[in-house]
């Protein structure tokens, strides 16, 4: 505790907080990509048109989701360990009231990213992961939207 200074515990407080903003930018990167993709192809009949018509691509479209999804979570899940490591330098660092408030459930770090935070921001993007594959999937200008 004797080799502590304030600069420690600030430079990892900054680091937790940047990969905080990180992670948030993921998730509302990917959020914001898939919105604008479903739309797109619920409003374009000639993007489902050639979806439809193109066997090779929307096998190649499909694959692009599942990766795309695959890096996504990978890239969340390591802002998560990433938050966790500098949880576990940050800790120690603290007083033992300050340690008490973070054992009790009053979480003073707003950046830490725990896994209910990681599941409930993967739940959302997954859910449009999956609506964007099974409109890729279903592409069929006959099935989707006759009317447009």
């Amino acid at each position: 505790m004797s080799d502590f200074s304030i600069t420690d515990f600030d430079l990892l407080i900054k680091l937790l907080e940047k990969n905080y903003d990180t992670h948030l930018n993921i998730v509302w990167a990917a959020t914001g990509l898939l919105l604008a993709t479903i739309g797109w192809l619920l409003t374009s009949k000639d993007a489902r048109g050639y979806i439809s018509h193109d066997v090779i691509a929307k096998r190649v479209v499909i694959f692009s989701i599942i990766l795309m999804a695959s890096l996504h979570y990978v890239l969340l899940f390591k802002t998560q360990v990433t938050s966790k490591a500098i949880m576990a330098e940050l800790i120690p660092l603290l007083s033992d009231a300050s340690k008490k408030l973070i054992t009790e459930g009053n979480n003073i770090l707003i950046y830490e990213i725990t896994s209910s935070d990681l599941i409930a921001r993967s739940l959302v993007t997954l859910s449009l992961f999956l609506v964007l594959m099974t409109l890729v999937y279903r592409c069929n200008t006959s099935r989707m939207g006759k009317h447009t």
